[in-house]
This record gives C-alpha cells, sequence and structure tokens, in this order.
C-alpha cells in the first residue's frame, strides 16, 4: 500500500468499550496492516524498521499521546471517552470481580467510597492507564 494513506491510532482507554472497536478494527484491517501496541514492551514498537511501520494502516492499543512520532506517515487518532463517573463505577467494580486483576487484592478490601477517595493516594493512576481522566 502507499505510504501517503493514514495510519489509524486507536488509543483504547480501558472501561471505555474499546474492546468493540477493537474487534471492528481486527475485522477491517489485514493482520499486516495492523499492530496492537505492546504495551509492556515499547520499545519494541519504537524498534520496528521503516519499512514496517510504513505498511501499518492500524495501530491499537494502551498507549500514550504521542507514538505517531515513531511513524514516516501521515496519521489519525481516535480513542472513545466515557463519562468519568460511570467509568470509576465500572472500573471498581471490574477490578473487584477479577482475582486475576493486580489490584483486586487492594480494592477488594475497600468500600467504593473508600476505593474513590484513596485512589488517587494509594493506587497510582496510572494502574488504570488514566489517559482519559485520573481516577
Amino acid at each position: 500500500m502507499p505510504s501517503n494513506l493514514e495510519t489509524v491510532l486507536f488509543l483504547h482507554i480501558p472501561k471505555t468499550g474499546g474492546l468493540t472497536l477493537r474487534g471492528i478494527i481486527e475485522d477491517q484491517y489485514a493482520k499486516d496492516e495492523r499492530l496492537k501496541y505492546p504495551r509492556l514492551q515499547p520499545a519494541r514498537f519504537h524498534s520496528l524498521p521503516k519499512r514496517k511501520l510504513t505498511s501499518l494502516r492500524c495501530v491499537y492499543g494502551h498507549f500514550a499521546y504521542g507514538i505517531h512520532s515513531t511513524l514516516h506517515q501521515p496519521f489519525t487518532y481516535i480513542t472513545i471517552l466515557r463519562d468519568p463517573v460511570e467509568r470509576v463505577i465500572s472500573t471498581y467494580y471490574f477490578v473487584l470481580q477479577n482475582p486475576q486483576n493486580r489490584l483486586h487484592h487492594q480494592v477488594k478490601q475497600m468500600s467504593f467510597e473508600q476505593f474513590v477517595s484513596r485512589s488517587l493516594v494509594t493506587i497510582k493512576p496510572d494502574s488504570f492507564q488514566g489517559n482519559q481522566s485520573r481516577i
């Protein structure tokens, strides 16, 4: 594909409905045209060869604004936003109901009120990928 096509950068903010959009992306773009951003190994993305980067039509996942600086073609960011209060409520119940979540042990001992009032001090916002708003 010509490199003058825009690459879509889907910045997935947790608990906003992004998995639905991710499924659509995976249906719409061929495997060799899309890349799930390696959240735990961002250096892998930034060290991809120019040829690979220019062939990408979509990059999706949990990342911060700015990954476009690695690209060599036009780009467009997209994301899904959610009411911040609803997002905090959803996050609380998601962590409570998922023992495999790394914050489950901490959060299961908190009421919702404690979670909201203590999360800025006790739980780092980055634990929730606080790209939309800080929890």
